[in-house]
């Protein structure tokens, strides 16, 4: 199973795309995708940078809803299924409550969806959840109706499983992670020395996951 990320870097050169993945075998071992590239922004060379780290077809993929990055996935993997980041889909909703007293109440109850016991139970609170809020809060329910059960693959998997699936947190750490060690820096001098450094830093998170340390 794979979650994937990646995040933007400006240097003097030019704008670049540091993608990167993780991925957790089947006793929930994590380790970092082996390879690491940097390519200039565009879907086509990050399509190419998901084909080329992957070295095999993963079970799922999990990520947010970028349009960029759904595209590239769908022309490079496009019989994986596809698990949209738990995370980002609550904190999109809270976008569509009209009423910050209700902020609270909404995160609540579409957590209730995510934590059901299996995918019949989640599609069932996530029918509640619509008639709850169709009158008070329409763009709200109209969302969730559209776009929540896309974070209901993971209920194919077992349970012990799902808590590193459901979300995109593992790569999105990793980024930030990345992100203060390049500002340090600041300034590299090429794409070799940038990429010297991140794969360094990638090396030390797999290696900690890995040995647990």
């Amino acid at each position: 199973m794979w979650s994937w990320d990646g995040f933007d870097y400006t240097a003097r050169i030019e704008a670049k795309e540091i993608s990167q993945g993780v991925k957790a075998n089947s006793t929930q071992v994590r380790e970092h995708l082996p390879v690491v590239r940097i390519a200039p922004l565009a879907t086509e060379t990050t399509k190419a940078t998901v084909s080329a780290q992957i070295g095999g077809i993963p079970s799922l993929v999990t990520s947010d809803a970028h349009s960029g990055l759904k595209a590239a996935l769908k022309a490079a993997l496009n019989g994986t299924p596809w698990q949209r980041c738990q995370f980002h889909l609550q904190q999109n909703a809270q976008e569509y409550v009209t009423k910050q007293h209700l902020k609270g109440k909404v995160a609540a109850d579409i957590r209730v969806i995510f934590n059901a016991d299996d995918r019949a139970h989640a599609e069932e609170r996530l029918k509640d959840f619509v008639k709850i809020y169709a009158d008070s809060q329409p763009k709200l329910a109209a969302y969730a109706e559209e776009n929540l059960s896309e974070g209901f693959t993971v209920f194919a998997f077992p349970e012990a499983h799902r808590k590193r699936l459901r979300t995109s947190s593992a790569c999105e750490n990793i980024n930030n992670q990345i992100k203060k060690r390049t500002r340090v820096v600041g300034l590299f001098p090429g794409e070799e020395s940038l990429l010297r450094l991140v794969t360094g830093v990638l090396i030390e998170i797999s290696e900690t996951w890995e040995t647990g340390k």
